[in-house]
């Protein structure tokens, strides 16, 4: 009908608005057009990405990174409307290979991600049990299996679960999940946390200068303790 079948007899001037994108406009039209039966035109389509064609001129020759589609269609697409330092994240992956310093985000904001997208399209807060540090039923888990391992090395069932030292680099999940289970906690300065950044949010009950210092500690502080 907007093309004239219709009472006025004349075309109807439209065009085509989409989140979509991921490949060219020109590609995206002939599938369309293939599809439909009736010719699309790039001039008549705006993808989410389209719109960048107006910012060209001021960002033409600076990086930008681009995301999404597969493989390297997207760089293309940039790379079409002009912007001649487009990169991907394969291109920052095969510039810095090694891992990211706070590797331990990644579950963590996913889970985030996840949620808030289900409660944006729902209303609700979606249900989950979150296992491993510093989640409860992890650190009630480890207590068992400690208990185990007394048992097969000592051969005598554990009756009252002796004081348990901690030992991680990581304030949010090890120091926070020890200190909730009422044991004794170490931070080392070897991993996530850095002092330089200034006092952890979740204070432990002892800071090391590595894993081995804090393993001396725990044992001179119990050494001390059986002595008095």
């Amino acid at each position: 009908m907007l093309e004239n079948h219709n009472s006025f007899g004349v075309k109807i001037p439209y065009i085509l608005l989409t989140n979509g994108g991921g490949i060219g406009e020109e590609e995206r039209c002939r599938k369309l057009s293939n599809l439909l039966g009736v010719q699309i035109k790039p001039t008549q389509y705006i993808q989410a990405h389209t719109v960048l064609k107006s910012v060209v001129n001021k960002y033409a020759a600076e990086p930008v990174l681009v995301l999404g589609g597969a493989r390297d269609n997207v760089r293309k697409v940039a790379e079409s409307y002009g912007f001649l330092k487009a990169y991907t994240p394969w291109d920052v992956h095969a510039w810095n290979p090694s891992e990211f310093e706070r590797p331990r985000l990644g579950q963590g904001a996913f889970r985030e991600a996840f949620q808030a997208v289900y409660k944006a399209l729902t209303g609700a807060t979606y249900p989950y049990i979150q296992y491993g540090k510093p989640s409860a039923a992890t650190y009630e888990f480890a207590e068992q299996v400690l208990k185990d391992r007394v048992q097969e090395i000592y051969g005598e069932e554990v009756e009252k679960m002796p004081n348990v030292y901690m030992v991680g680099d990581n304030p949010e999940s090890d120091i926070a999940g020890a200190n909730a289970a009422g044991w004794s906690s170490v931070l080392v300065r070897t991993g996530v946390y850095d002092p330089a950044t200034g006092p952890p949010k979740h204070r432990p009950s002892h800071e090391a200068e590595d894993v081995e210092a804090a393993v001396k500690w725990a044992i001179e502080r119990e050494m001390s303790r059986r002595q008095r």
